[in-house]
């Protein structure tokens, strides 16, 4: 009888601690399982850092060679008008308004039924595209548009004042753009020496 108690007892001792090494190995799995979760996160946050990253020094290197290239210009530019700037004071944006002689007729190809083919041409521009006609709505859809404009630019320089044939004064630097299909236009610049 006595045996048999302490069999009873010692398979109890022994069910309570198979229980606590089970909890225990469950909370140890949990804690794995947080630490790789977290391990992933980690190295996704990295990556995503490194991606940053590089992308921001591919940033700064275009911005380099695009400083590089507005000072050979700048240096083309001063060689022609024999000057030597210090800096840049001011960058001006071209804009040209185009100026479109007549109304060209539109070519027009049925291609199946509530569908053609459009062409716009001028001597500036040719526009191509599909028209569609659905019920009472009429969808556009542009395939194709080539600029025919040509333009120049043409640097000099010239005296202030003139009179009769002589001239004399400060000398001004000019810029003139004209474009076939445009408006022509002089500016004047001047560099800071």
């Amino acid at each position: 009888m006595i045996l048999n108690k302490v069999k009873s007892y010692a398979i109890g001792v022994l069910f309570v601690f198979l229980l606590i090494v089970a909890w225990q190995l469950k909370v140890k799995d949990r804690h794995l399982q947080f630490a790789n979760s977290e391990k992933e996160r980690y190295y996704y946050n990295w990556v995503s850092a490194q991606s940053e990253s590089d992308k921001n020094l591919h940033q700064i290197y275009r911005l380099a060679e695009l400083s590089d290239r507005l000072e050979r210009e700048r240096d083309s530019l001063a060689r022609i008008v024999k000057t030597r700037p210090k800096n840049i004071t001011k960058i001006e944006y071209r804009f040209t308004v185009l100026k479109i002689p007549g109304i060209a007729p539109l070519t027009i190809k049925p291609i199946s039924k509530g569908v053609w083919d459009v062409v716009d041409s001028t001597k500036c521009f040719t526009w191509t595209g599909q028209v569609s006609l659905s019920g009472a709505s009429v969808s556009v859809n542009r395939t194709g548009f080539e600029y025919h404009n040509k333009s120049t630019e043409v640097f000099y320089r010239e005296r202030s004042k003139k009179f009769l044939f002589i001239k004399y004064g400060k000398w001004i630097n000019k810029k003139q753009e004209s474009s076939e299909c445009g408006e022509t236009s002089v500016k004047t610049f001047e560099f800071i020496k």
